[in-house]
């Protein structure tokens, strides 16, 4: 899971040509960084304070005091999945207008401003549902904007926060949550405590449609015009059939052009409640010098029961499914194959199993496909959409100028079939779990890196100390469970195959 679940840009813009080899080492040495991992760990698990607001608020706190600096993250358990078809999106839409400000921040007038948008909200009501606006109400139409242009201040939020040192301010949209986070110095930390307590409570659908706009043309830069992006979209819509994981969390076109503010709104008040979110604080402050401060702040966040996730149960796939893209771009495929996720012992397995086959360039399928039969010109793996509910293990790959998609997934099945009839060196796997252990520690250096880590996972799993659990489960591996599960999970009928073709053929 924490190996596994790697960005996807990542691997469309980077697909494995950096790739170092694993170093071998001698056994003392990998026995050393195996003890310096587990002891890094074990200082980290020690040093989480977690407490929990009377509102229901869960903040988690890890002191770090090297500079006189802090992350913070305030995390919403709220994405795409929890969206209803015809109105996908709203949870990413209303990311956008967090960083418009409050009935404080943001405007001149706030009394003025929210007559002249409600006023604004009825005529496109009207034009989104397809009913003609008068002359008179076109004309209405440019009157409301003009003066609600005249009163916004819509840079005022983020210039507060530039103002008061912010570094790496920025919020992300998932599946499963939405993330509002940046860095600080430590004098600014009340301020930050209020600012973001203020978005979280009292938001304004201010400068709506415009955003809306915005956001339809991100979506065509990210997926209509992407080869990638459009083969990936595609790949989520076939592999699912009910689960909510099928939609994009940007939201379809449709769904955009007719959401309205009342939408936004009604998602934030189900879902932005207190049991509902976590705050991390990583940095030079103690619990002592902050939590009274985060009281005062985020302890005004309104109560609310934690609302819960989808229970739409994705059937048993029983057939390898098949599909092409067209698009006016080099071929590439996707190979999705699902699998569980964590708890499930399986996602550990499946994981060390990808990491053996073509993790890096010395891995037996990178190798062979890529530097030898210089069939693909990438290859790679990722694991998607998110990590909360079973998902795919999607391969990645491009062929050469010569060969084709088919000639391509041919020499993988291939590759693949006969790697999983040889053991699982053990040696190998001894590297692997040791590299990962390294890079899971540099993963967590960064103030931000450690607070976002701290936070999904708590919010995705319950728990934070999932990230030891799953690399303790790593550890204990052998090479006859990770061979087993890949032999099970790595079959043609539970596979989803998407092939990204100049024209029609697979080709």
């Amino acid at each position: 899971m924490l190996t596994l679940y790697k960005s996807f840009l990542f691997f469309i813009l980077f697909p494995l040509i950096t790739c170092l080899p694993f170093s071998h080492a001698d056994s003392n040495e990998q026995a050393g960084d195996k003890l310096l991992s587990v002891q890094s760990f074990e200082r980290l698990e020690e040093g989480v304070e977690e407490f929990v607001l009377d509102n229901g608020l869960r903040v988690l706190f890890y002191t770090r005091d090297v500079a006189p600096v802090f992350s913070g993250v305030v995390s919403v358990r709220v994405g795409g999945v929890n969206e209803v078809l015809g109105k996908t999106g709203a949870s990413h839409l209303f990311e956008h207008l967090a960083f418009k400000g409050t009935p404080e921040i943001g405007t001149s007038n706030y009394e003025r401003e929210r007559e002249l948008l409600k006023e604004l909200e009825k005529l496109y009501g009207k034009s989104d549902f397809g009913e003609a606006l008068s002359s008179e109400e076109l004309a209405m139409k440019t009157s409301l904007l003009d003066e609600l242009n005249r009163l916004w201040r819509v840079e005022e939020f983020t210039n507060l926060y530039r103002k008061w040192g912010a570094h790496g301010m920025n919020a992300t949209t998932g599946k499963e949550l939405t993330n509002y986070f940046t860095s600080f110095p430590v004098t600014s930390f009340e301020f930050w405590c209020w600012m973001e307590s203020e978005r979280l409570m009292r938001p304004v659908a201010r400068q709506f449609f415009k955003e809306r706009d915005v956001v339809i043309e991100e979506r065509r830069g990210r997926y209509e015009n992407s080869p990638s992006g459009k083969l990936y979209e595609h790949l989520l819509s076939q592999a699912f059939q009910r689960h909510p994981y099928r939609n994009p969390v940007i939201g379809y076109e449709g769904d955009i052009r007719r959401i309205q503010p009342q939408d936004v709104l009604d998602l934030h008040k189900k879902y932005y409640v207190a049991s509902n979110i976590v705050v991390s604080i990583v940095g030079a402050l103690s619990s002592d010098q902050a939590l009274p401060i985060i009281e005062k702040y985020f302890g005004r966040v309104l109560r609310g029961p934690r609302p819960e996730g989808p229970t739409e149960i994705e059937p048993k796939q029983n057939g390898e499914k098949r599909f092409t893209v067209i698009h006016d771009a080099e071929p590439s495929l996707f190979i999705g194959y699902k699998k569980p996720v964590y708890p499930d012992p399986q996602d550990v397995a499946i994981s060390l199993f990808l990491e053996y086959a073509m993790g890096s360039r010395v891995s037996p399928i990178f190798r062979e496909l890529v530097l030898e039969k210089k069939i693909a010109s990438s290859l790679g793996f990722f694991e998607a959409p998110s990590v909360a509910y079973p998902n795919l293990a999607v391969i990645y790959g491009e062929p050469t100028a010569s060969h084709s998609n088919q000639t391509l997934l041919r020499a993988f099945d291939k590759s693949l079939r006969e790697l999983l009839q040889q053991e699982v060196p053990a040696e190998e796997l001894t590297i692997i779990k040791r590299t990962l252990m390294k890079n899971a520690m540099l993963g967590l250096v960064s103030n931000m890196g450690l607070a976002k880590q701290l936070a999904e996972l708590e919010q995705q799993f319950g728990s934070w100390r999932v990230m030891f659990d799953w690399y303790s489960q790593m550890l204990a591996a052998t090479p006859e469970e990770v061979r087993s599960v890949a032999q099970e999970l790595l079959t043609k009928k539970t596979r989803t195959v998407g092939f990204l073709s100049r024209k029609d053929g697979n080709l």
